[in-house]
Parts: structure tokens; C-alpha cells; sequence
């Protein structure tokens, strides 16, 4: 027989969160792609933590992920001059002794 690790509730819980930060993740960069991706464009919708795009997608994350909020585990946006971009989100979950995160980064191109 073969034997099957057994995920505790904490770990599938992370899974589960990691999941989500890659979905969202994704989400912001389909985003990106669906409109201006000019470095200016993706600057001018996405650079600004003001702008009612990244308020939006930032409502997406406080939904889905535990412990963001506008002071806490808040999603980072890099946006290089190449429009290279890297989001970097962390949430952290009742009862998790440290947070967590995601780095995802993508190339974004005409």
C-alpha cells in the first residue's frame, strides 16, 4: 500500500490561500492586458494605490485572502520601466503564528 501524507486544516487552509493569491494574481495581470499596457497605461491604472482599477482589484484581494486591509498585508505593485511587473501579495490567517506570500511576476509587451 502507499502511504498518503495527511494535510492538517492550517495546511490545506495555505494551499487553499496560495490558490487564491494566484488567481489574483493573474486577475491583476489580465487587467493590465485588457487596456493601455503602455508603462504610462499600466502606471496611470495601476501604480496609484487611488485609482478606482486598483480599488477594485484590491476589493478582489480583502475578499479572498485573510489579514488585508488598507494598513496590513496591503498588495504591492512594481511596475518597471520594461513594464515589467511584480505583484506581491501576503495574507496571513487566524491562528497563523507568520504570514505568507506570493511574488509572481510577468513581461508585459504590445
Amino acid at each position: 500500500t502507499c502511504a498518503l501524507p495527511i494535510l492538517s486544516a492550517i495546511d490545506s487552509g495555505n494551499a487553499q490561500y496560495r490558490s487564491e493569491a494566484s488567481l489574483l494574481a493573474s486577475d491583476l495581470i489580465s487587467r493590465i492586458w485588457t487596456g493601455d499596457r503602455s508603462f504610462n497605461g499600466i502606471n496611470d491604472r495601476f501604480g496609484n494605490t487611488a485609482t478606482d482599477d486598483y480599488k477594485d482589484w484590491l476589493a478582489s484581494v480583502q475578499q479572498r485572502l485573510p489579514g488585508v486591509s488598507t494598513s496590513s498585508h496591503v498588495p504591492v505593485i512594481v511596475i518597471g520601466s520594461d513594464r515589467t511587473v511584480t505583484v506581491t501579495l501576503s495574507w496571513q490567517a487566524a491562528g497563523d503564528k507568520d504570514a505568507h506570500q506570493l511574488i509572481f511576476q510577468t513581461l508585459i509587451t504590445d
